[in-house]
């Protein structure tokens, strides 16, 4: 099997079993929004949809018709307001999931936005329309969202020496890109495909090739024509992507890229993907957002622009830890040291990368922070006096994941300082995984026990996960495990996977002598595996070299 294969399958089966894990450590219903998103997924593939969208209290709202099991999130009032917002209070109390059953019918607030998501996580109900048809709809989200992770992987270990990209891939797959993509919410989906489309572009920039892999720019294009079709705003943020990716390579270097074949009918796919997504947001209200209480508009109506900036800043630092994890309705969190721990771990990221990085790289990175940071408060301001603040982390984080990925491309520039690169990067892997592993089991007790219950909550369970929750903590532990032994023997090899496939391979069955000298510098310039016959790279050619000018 070829090496760039191997490598996509090992990381999209560890990915996919850590999202499985999160998938059933988390009650169905328990995230926001959750009952709309699966009411008109069900409706789109095992339910027929209603009338057109009529609009209460300010938002659009479809009336549809779907199994039991599907409107039970809607139709009980409230399916988790036993434990809703209340973390202390297990998951036992809310009522049983019905089974399959006559089409009934219920609300959803979701029949405007793009349609692709939900056409996709609706097939499970095809199959099984009870709880079980529900869970395999998160399923089916999970594997979407691992095969874009594990392409980023993938295109790290295959097309650059830059092995400090996992750790800004580490730290930009926050535990709260864990839970969206576990959860039915196409932002999940949104979040992965822009994670991968930032990996893919970081590389083609700063390892700028005159002729680019094929694997490479299929990563760039799938991904962003996923991101293009997956939410109201994702035009937007793919559009910003690109824009900021674009203003990174030079016009030389620009036109270099459009005299290639693969890449004119790559970005031809991205162009009809976005039009479609277009014409798709200019036929439907997708923007009509249920608003926040009339007394906080009528408050926001007559404040002037600064003040309205002002009340999004004041609001900014619970965005960002909304953007590293705050599960539930946005009501569990963990220690404040936590994420002071994360911002830390971006800031040297961002450091780090000012001062090694080339001048133009240091001029993007401060670009995609405004962009990320900045941004979204200046849109957020300018729509609140119509619906209020209702902007969520998870909106940015399309956004907001592209900083530590750009700054660890930035820090892996040539090789320099390879062997502290090296120490930080290992470290920066394990501890941002491992922290991961950690917010799931602090997810599995507060469902589990509750937050004051006990710590080995597994042992004695008062709500039961549809898998027992010691085999949920395994899982995860393993998958994460074959993660952090990916990433390490990653970091110790630093040439092109794709041009040394025998060794990695050797080194991923844990024969780590295959690799040689571990310790030893890496090699100047830049190896580029070129295209094999499955579209995904073995061999290697010689000698383009890695220059990090614009």
């Amino acid at each position: 099997m070829q090496s760039g294969r191997r490598i996509f399958i090992v990381s999209f089966l560890a990915f996919s079993a850590l999202l499985a894990a999160w998938s059933f450590a988390n009650p169905l219903f328990s995230a926001p929004d959750e009952e709309s998103h699966v009411n008109w997924a069900a409706a789109l593939d095992a339910g027929r949809t209603g009338a057109q969208s009529h609009y209460a209290n300010g938002g659009a709202v479809s009336h549809v018709f779907v199994p039991p099991a599907a409107a039970v999130g809607v139709n009980a009032g409230s399916y988790a307001a036993c434990f809703k917002g209340e973390s202390t209070i297990p998951a036992d109390c809310a009522p049983e999931i019905p089974g399959a059953g006559p089409l009934v019918s219920s609300d959803t607030h979701s029949a405007e936005y793009p349609p692709l998501y939900y056409y996709a996580v609706g097939t499970s109900l095809l199959f099984n329309t009870a709880s079980g048809g529900l869970y395999g709809m998160r399923i089916v989200g999970d594997l979407m969202v691992a095969s874009l992770l594990a392409a980023a992987v993938t295109c790290v270990l295959l097309y650059t020496k830059r092995r400090f990209l996992l750790a800004g891939l580490a730290i930009a797959m926050t535990g709260q890109v864990l839970y969206l993509g576990s959860i039915i919410n196409p932002s999940g989906l949104e979040i992965a495909a822009a994670l991968c489309l930032w990996t893919a572009g970081a590389i083609l920039v700063t390892d700028f090739a005159a002729e680019t892999p094929k694997g490479l720019v299929v990563a760039i294009v799938a991904s962003a024509s996923v991101l293009v079709l997956t939410r109201s705003l994702s035009p937007l943020n793919t559009g910003v992507i690109g824009l900021i990716l674009l203003l990174s390579l030079s016009p030389k270097k620009w036109w270099t890229l459009m005299k290639q074949r693969r890449f004119q009918l790559g970005l031809a796919c991205v162009v009809v993907a976005s039009l479609s997504a277009l014409l798709f947001l200019s036929n439907h209200d997708s923007f009509k957002v249920v608003p926040h209480s009339s007394a906080e508009i009528a408050a926001l109506k007559d404040s002037n622009f600064s003040m309205l900036l002002s009340g999004s800043f004041d609001r900014l630092r619970t965005w960002m830890d909304q953007s590293i994890v705050i599960i539930g309705w946005l009501s569990f969190r963990l220690s404040d040291w936590f994420y002071l721990a994360w911002y830390a771990a971006m800031g040297f990221l961002i450091l780090w990368a000012l001062i090694v990085g080339r001048i133009w790289h240091k001029v993007i990175l401060l670009l995609i922070i405004a962009a990320a940071i900045v941004g979204p408060c200046i849109l957020v301001a300018t729509q609140a006096p119509k619906i209020g603040y209702v902007w969520q982390g998870r909106d940015g984080m399309p956004l907001f994941v592209g900083i530590p990925i750009f700054a660890a491309a930035m820090i892996g520039a040539k090789g320099k300082l390879p062997r502290l690169e090296r120490f930080f990067g290992t470290a920066l892997v394990i501890v941002a995984l491992a922290a991961n592993l950690g917010v799931l089991y602090a997810v599995g007790r507060r469902y589990s026990v509750g937050t004051n219950g006990s710590l080995l909550y597994f042992v004695d369970e008062i709500w039961q996960p549809a898998v027992p929750s010691l085999a949920i903590i395994l899982v995860a532990t393993g998958a994460t495990c074959v993660l952090i032994r990916y990433a390490t023997l990653a970091m110790r090899q630093p040439t092109n996977l794709g041009s040394s496939p025998a060794a990695f391979l050797a080194a991923s069955d844990g024969a780590a002598a295959s690799l040689g000298d571990s310790t030893g510098e890496p090699e100047t310039g830049h190896e580029m595996a070129s295209s094999s016959s499955n579209g995904l790279i073995s061999s290697s050619t010689d000698g383009v070299n890695g220059d990090d000018s614009k």
